[in-house]
């Protein structure tokens, strides 16, 4: 364990905020420490909440995943889908979206009111789209993305859910929305209007009004530093970095982004939150 700050400053966070991929879990496997961390956090009487840059799956399809691999009790999960789609009822006047992206994230903008309309090839669609958003698409096809880009050059306003390149997977990482992003910039030559995943701070704002939570006793625990631990210096709260997911030792410092606390995967926090409690019996 290497920590930047003291260490007491843990004992005042009330709410843990964790990155999924490569943090929590891999693929469909808990990382070191993960059932660990949950049960010691149970028992302080502290929470956690589960935040995610990955669009391609629902807020209950995630709690579920975590469920299957042995985990019990109240799961909370809050995605870039979600903040997304809260985004655009609050700052679009728009209604009718094309989105590129799962048909779990579809229905995510239905239940918040969206018309989607989504060509099975192109120029089948039945209305022409106010706005469009890209997500990680795990269903994506040729003619889904071929009409996506034709909308970007027709100037729609343009919305990604998160920029991450890749997703961690068991054997290597597969490429994800950040990816189809340059994939679409080389296409149209342009990018997207905005990013509301992590590090921007309107994904983290949203989730402390759905969830009711105070800042100031937050910490975010993730594996990366240009998402995870900068959300955390934008948001202003405690930032621990695991090593357990994309970032290595040696990227330490080679950005501006500040670091609270490191260690090397959920097992070694856990051991320090079990002494803090050992000094309150």
């Amino acid at each position: 364990m290497m920590l930047n700050e003291d260490p007491e400053l843990l004992k005042n966070v009330d709410t843990f905020i964790l990155d999924m991929d490569g943090t929590f879990y891999i693929g469909n496997n808990l990382l070191p420490g993960a059932i660990e961390f949950v049960e010691i956090v149970r028992e302080s009487g502290k929470d956690f909440i589960f935040l995610t840059n990955n669009s391609s799956a629902n807020s209950e399809q995630y709690a579920d995943k975590i469920r299957r691999m042995g985990i019990s009790g109240e799961i909370k999960v809050f995605t870039s889908g979600e903040a997304t789609a809260i985004y655009i009822r609050r700052k679009m006047k728009v209604e009718r979206l094309f989105v590129l992206g799962t048909p779990c994230l579809k229905d995510l903008f239905k239940s918040y009111g969206f018309e989607v309309v989504n060509p099975g090839r192109f120029g089948e669609c039945v209305a022409d789209p106010d706005a469009i958003i890209l997500g990680f698409d795990k269903t994506l096809t040729y003619e889904s993305i071929n009409a996506f880009c034709r909308f970007v050059m027709m100037g729609k306003p343009y919305v990604a859910t998160h920029p991450d390149p890749n997703c961690p997977d068991e054997d290597f990482p597969i490429p994800d929305a950040g990816a189809m992003i340059e994939f679409v910039r080389t296409a149209t030559g342009r990018g997207p209007d905005v990013i509301i995943g992590k590090p921007n701070p309107f994904i983290l704002d949203s989730m402390i009004e759905k969830f009711h939570l105070t800042r100031e006793r937050m910490a975010f625990i993730g594996d990366r530093l240009m998402t995870d631990m900068k959300l955390a210096n934008n948001s202003g709260i405690i930032s621990i970095l695991l090593l357990s997911g994309e970032t290595k030792m040696e990227d330490i410092g080679k950005t501006d982004v500040k670091v609270d606390y490191i260690f090397e995967n959920l097992l070694e926090l856990v051991d320090v939150l079990r002494k803090f409690e050992e000094v309150k019996e």
